[in-house]
């Protein structure tokens, strides 16, 4: 991980404070003075569990350490300013991206441009550049009209030849928002005619230009009344191409529904399954400053227990954001037993049993970004694949429908017609690891309450699982019913 403060700081954490996912970052020329002054931060912000120190190799190396803000409003980041001028703010990476990064499996390939960058995220499993899913926004407003001459003008400054287009048209800019963080921003293309006459050494010349030509527009905007452009941008090269999308310094936009809201107490009605044979138990502290007590406080029940630790996660409550720690376990393990154990820990707020790793995603759950929802006694489970900034659904081969598959399909199809779902394709049969499963292909369902109503429905059918699994894209949703058989369903205690 690179820290190098920017030198307008300012611009930086407003575009983090509008990124969705604010990350503190700081240095120090030691470890003494970097804990002082983590420290101070702790002091304005309170306690942060979740920072990570970067002990460097070298004797003489300066020391860095960051941090997750979710929850950081820029309130708090002008009072941390004037206690702390020499930390700074980034828009920070999803936590299954982080993860990718560290371990090698994705990458950055940067272009720098002073105080602005944009960066192309490298999928290096084979796939190659990942660009953010993103979903269009209806039209722009006048003061985005102007902004896009005035990026159509940048552009030509470089070559008057060049015309940006989107779907708009020609020299437009198209307003969208990343599905995965709610950052709002103007995607712009430049097709392959644009490179057509270069050579292969000249080609990233003619990017860094433009990349040039555009970092001006920004720095010349970082005090504008109304509508800024954060200094990070994001950039892929199809089929010869540059596509760019630009990040507006405003609030985030609803992306596709997240988390169910943490609830107090106890909720351990899920165990270990044929297709689920990993059960994750998240423990989350009743405030931030009470996380590592509570962590050391559980470790004899989960030696006990016989539970590997995993990662800690951030999950959405009914007041804000809880950091959760977690483990895994297997069907051996009671964890109907162990979850009730922590809920007698001082300070614990909530301990929830979730299904965990699904059978069929063994290569993407190291790097996902698990969405829990919650919904009549059912687990609804959502993998966004951090390398790659897309839903998962595990493995699966076709087959053939049979009775049960027609039943169900029949009893679905009237409920959702009533309901006001249109599927979009017949039901899919599919053999998944785990055994006979039903796809359905759904419209969108970006509003919470018609996707929770959809895949209620759906886990409610008699002799198919009440835990499904479903990825959501632009244009539609997907879920995957497994059969119910009793070796579905079997726990330690049964």
């Amino acid at each position: 991980m690179e820290f190098h403060c920017p030198d307008n700081v300012a611009l930086w954490a407003a575009g983090a404070l509008t990124s969705g996912w604010p990350v503190l970052r700081c240095t120090a020329p030691d470890e003494v003075a970097l804990t002082a002054l983590l420290d101070r931060v702790v002091d304005v912000l309170g306690a942060l569990p979740q920072a990570v120190i970067d002990e460097p190799w070298e004797t003489e190396a300066p020391w860095f350490a960051w941090a997750e803000l979710p929850e950081l409003t820029a309130e708090d980041w002008v009072r941390l300013t004037v206690a702390c001028p020499e930390v700074w703010l980034v828009p920070g990476l999803s936590p299954g991206a982080e993860r990718a990064e560290a371990h090698g499996w994705a990458e950055r390939e940067r272009i720098e441009c002073g105080d602005v960058q944009a960066d192309q995220w490298i999928d290096r499993s084979g796939v190659g550049s990942a660009p953010p899913e993103l979903t269009r926004l209806g039209g722009p407003d006048e003061a985005v009209q102007a902004l896009e001459r005035q990026l159509v003008e940048a552009i030509r400054t470089v070559d008057p030849a060049l015309q940006p287009r989107s779907d708009r048209g020609p020299d437009t800019v198209a307003p969208v928002v990343a599905r995965s963080s709610g950052r709002v921003g103007l995607w712009l293309s430049l097709g392959a005619e644009s490179f057509a006459n270069l050579a292969g050494d000249t080609i990233r010349p003619r990017r860094q230009a433009i990349i040039d030509a555009l970092a001006k527009l920004i720095l010349n905007r970082a005090e504008h009344d109304s509508l800024r452009l954060a200094p990070d941008l994001a950039w892929w090269s199809p089929l010869g191409g540059l596509d760019l999308v630009l990040w507006l310094i405003t609030p985030t936009m609803p992306a596709s529904p997240g988390n169910s809201a943490v609830q107090p107490g106890v909720d351990a009605d899920v165990a270990c399954t044929d297709a689920f044979p990993v059960a994750e138990i998240q423990l989350f502290p009743d405030t931030l400053g009470h996380h590592d007590t509570l962590v050391m406080s559980a470790l004899a029940f989960a030696e006990e227990a016989g539970v590997d630790g995993g990662v800690c996660r951030w999950i959405p409550g009914e007041t804000g954001w809880h950091f959760a720690a977690t483990w895994q376990a297997d069907a051996k393990v009671d964890t109907e037993t162990f979850a009730e154990k922590l809920g007698t820990l001082p300070h614990a707020y909530a301990v929830r049993v979730v299904p965990g790793e699904p059978l069929g995603l063994e290569e993407h759950w190291p790097c996902a970004n698990p969405v829990w929802r919650r919904g009549m006694g059912s687990w609804f489970l959502r993998v966004r694949d951090g390398r790659q900034d897309r839903d998962r659904l595990p493995t699966a081969g076709p087959r053939e429908l049979d009775a049960d598959d027609l039943a169900m399909g029949a009893v679905v199809m009237q409920a959702m017609l009533a309901r006001g779902i249109q599927p979009l394709e017949p039901p899919i049969a599919l053999d998944a690891p785990s055994g006979p499963a039903l796809e359905w292909v759904l419209p969108s369902l970006n509003d919470p309450k018609a996707l929770d109503d959809a895949l209620q429905l759906l886990a409610s059918v008699p002799k198919w699982s009440g835990i499904l699994v479903y990825a959501q894209g632009v244009d539609r949703t997907r879920v995957r019913v497994l059969r119910s058989f009793e070796s579905v369903f079997r726990t330690e205690k049964e």
